[in-house]
């Protein structure tokens, strides 16, 4: 247990460089969209715009969400959900 405290106090001092590259990058960008005048603001669409500039996975990726069948999970329908057209 006193690893697990250990780790996670080495983690508040050194911050993982994923975390420092969130912080500093990817929040300042979002601040700076926002920030521009006439800046859309519903989240949707800056929902979109992040993905697609900022993590560079565009709703247009047609290869996206995609599994292979022989693709290993734990999870019940391996974590994926259908979509019924049954409305």
């Amino acid at each position: 247990m006193a690893m697990i405290h250990g780790l996670s106090a080495l983690h508040t001092v050194y911050p993982p460089p994923a975390a420092v590259r969130n912080e500093y990058t990817f929040h300042a960008k979002v601040h700076e969209w926002l920030a521009t005048p006439g800046a859309v603001r519903e989240v949707e669409t800056l929902n979109s715009r992040v993905y697609a500039e900022l993590f560079l996975t565009p709703e247009s990726d047609r290869w996206l969400g995609l599994a292979p069948q022989d693709a290993f999970s734990a999870l019940e329908n391996g974590g994926l959900v259908q979509i019924s057209n049954d409305l």
